[in-house]
């Protein structure tokens, strides 16, 4: 996938390298730079608190510690009343991190140095904000000793708490060592020009906050020239992907597509998936389900061509000629049985077709492993948590998670689409893309069969499977976005967000002008 739109994570390891070339290719020297950030982070600290808030900036002995520092003398400029602590612990200071201490010296903010941790010397004025510059993403083991003991302290008070650039304490990406009783507890978090990996996993959700990123101007070209495969989706990426929408269109040509899904009293699951599929441009709908939900997929999605399930089980078992599809989705409320067990490696093992996958047919697959390097990458998966633990085995930390989703897609040659609060889209190329948008309205039973739906709808009207995938979750969450506006988060539900994807695709799709005469 061309990844030229998306924007890419830096990891903590590779922010020093494009620090450099940054300063080498504008002339300026570090503490330049550092300069510059501290200034793009006044500025969103000051568009969000005013001036009546006292101030107290904690720095470390780093070069997070030396943007705290110039954010302190910052801030005291702009009229804040501003503290300083620097704690340095036996530890040297960088060199922008003295340039900026004797800047501070210079200003009316009242600064203070700790070079040892004494219990209860260091005293946080109940009413301040504090504003967290300890450790950077240069920090490369847990934190222990004094400045533990400090970070403990803080973590008691009840004072807001805002980070800079990451919290204290917390590493870049895998926090599988770390110490979690030593992490700042940050109610934001200021980052620098691209999020970091740690920030998108729910077990660091209570350290980090609510997140915000500030361009610092970091040169493109070295970001773009780093190594690495994570990236985010952006409205860049979406505005360029969008298939154009074709005037001479007709049904076949925009696909037809079948879902095998609901049995039994799970037939909501075909009806929702069936909403979502024909409200995502597919031409012709086949929808696989038992007798008794008929009526209510005729009441609810009359575009849908009912298929009616054979066998004395009322489940899938079979599906007649299944590369008239341009693609099939397979799993949502289906069930285990025997039948479907072998209906569903039936189809994988003599059809040519391109499939979404959920639910069941994951669960399905989890047993039947074999099955997976059949498909020849010409699927989707989409599992939730735990459905994925059922493919992969389980994990110690969200991190570790990660890398076996992009290892799994990578051996398999799948795109695998990772179901949290921000979605992980991983490709067959070892690139994994974050989707930023969805809220918790979507934390519903339903929301998974809706997406199976706009996937399916999709990928048969021929959009790529690595396209259709970041598109099909950008829509997905787009839709529940524009919902909560309205209704709540609490108000919005998987039928709605069925409904309504058409206000999502309005707002994704290229204008579409039919001349007149």
């Amino acid at each position: 996938m061309n990844t030229r739109r998306f924007i890419k994570f830096l990891l903590g390891s590779q922010v020093g390298q494009v620090d450099k070339a940054t300063c080498e290719k504008e002339g300026i020297s570090s503490l330049d730079l550092m300069e510059r950030a501290a200034n793009v982070w006044c500025d969103h600290f000051c568009g969000r608190y005013g001036s009546e808030n006292p101030i107290l900036v904690m720095c470390g002995p780093g070069n997070n510690g030396g943007d705290g520092l110039a954010i302190a003398r910052i801030l005291s400029e702009k009229g804040y009343s501003v503290d300083c602590a620097l704690f340095t612990y036996g530890t040297t200071p960088s060199y922008d991190n003295s340039a900026n201490k004797e800047r501070l010296l210079r200003t009316a903010v009242r600064f203070k140095e700790y070079t040892s941790y004494i219990k209860g010397d260091f005293v946080i004025p109940f009413d301040c904000v504090i504003i967290d510059a300890l450790f950077g993403v240069g920090l490369n083991r847990p934190i222990s000793g004094d400045y533990a003991e400090l970070i403990m302290d803080v973590n008691e008070c009840n004072n807001r708490i805002i980070s800079v650039d990451i919290p204290s304490g917390l590493m870049s990406e895998d926090n599988s060592n770390t110490d979690r009783r030593c992490v700042i507890m940050a109610d934001e978090t200021y980052t620098f020009q691209s999020p970091k990996l740690a920030f998108l996993f729910n077990e660091n959700s209570n350290y980090v906050g609510y997140w915000h990123i500030l361009n610092i101007g970091l040169d493109k070209v070295a970001i773009a020239e780093s190594e690495g495969s994570f990236f985010g989706v952006t409205e860049s990426y979406i505005r360029y992907a969008m298939p154009n929408v074709r005037l001479f269109a007709h049904k076949g040509v925009n696909g037809r597509a079948a879902l095998i899904s609901g049995r039994g009293n799970m037939v909501g699951a075909a009806i929702l998936a069936s909403m979502a599929a024909v409200r995502s441009g597919v031409g012709l709908m086949n929808t696989y389900l038992p007798e008794t939900g008929l009526n209510a997929l005729l009441t609810r999605c009359p575009e849908a061509i009912p298929k009616i399930f054979g066998g004395t089980e009322n489940c899938f078992s079979d599906i007649t000629e299944p590369d008239q599809y341009n693609a099939i989705a397979v799993g949502p409320g289906m069930g285990t049985r025997p039948s479907s067990i072998e209906g569903l490696g039936q189809l994988i093992k003599n059809s040519a077709c391109k499939l979404v996958i959920d639910a069941d047919a994951i669960n399905i697959l989890s047993e039947n492993r074999d099955w997976l390097r059949m498909l020849n990458g010409r699927a989707i998966l989409t599992p939730h948590v735990r459905e994925f633990e059922r493919l992969v085995g389980g994990w110690s930390n969200d991190y570790e998670r990660l890398t076996k989703l992009v290892a799994f897609a990578q051996e398999y040659g799948l795109c695998v689409v990772l179901k949290d609060a921000y979605t992980a889209i991983a490709l067959p190329d070892g690139t994994c893309i974050f989707n930023n948008t969805g809220n918790p309205g979507l934390a519903k039973g339903g929301s998974g069969d809706v997406l199976t739906g706009v996937l399916l709808g999709l990928v048969a009207s021929r959009v790529p499977l690595d396209v259709a995938a970041v598109l099909g979750v950008y829509a997905h969450g787009l839709t529940a976005d524009i919902l909560i506006a309205q209704y709540g988060t609490r108000g919005v539900s998987p039928f709605m967000v069925a409904e309504n994807i058409g206000l999502a695709w309005r707002k994704m799709e290229k204008n579409f002008v039919k001349p007149k005469w």
